[in-house]
């Protein structure tokens, strides 16, 4: 993952809580969407995906196309 993409990350409020919902998760991804130019699929807008590190930044790996990816 790029430097500025873990910086757009470490400013947005992720992984979503235990107590989020599915329009918190709505929210998360139109954040997501603006700040890295993607366009999250559909079956990934939800709390299971963006409730966890592992799962947000598999994706937006993916994404990109799968440029190089540092672990957390």
């Amino acid at each position: 993952m790029t430097v500025d993409r873990r910086r757009i990350l470490a400013e947005l409020p992720l992984p979503l809580g235990p107590d989020a919902g599915e329009l918190d998760a709505i929210r998360m991804a139109i954040a997501l969407e603006d700040a890295c130019g993607v366009t999250l699929p559909e079956d990934a807008i939800d709390v299971a995906h963006l409730g966890r590190w592992e799962a947000i930044e598999s994706l937006l790996c993916t994404l990109a196309g799968g440029e190089r990816c540092a672990a957390s």
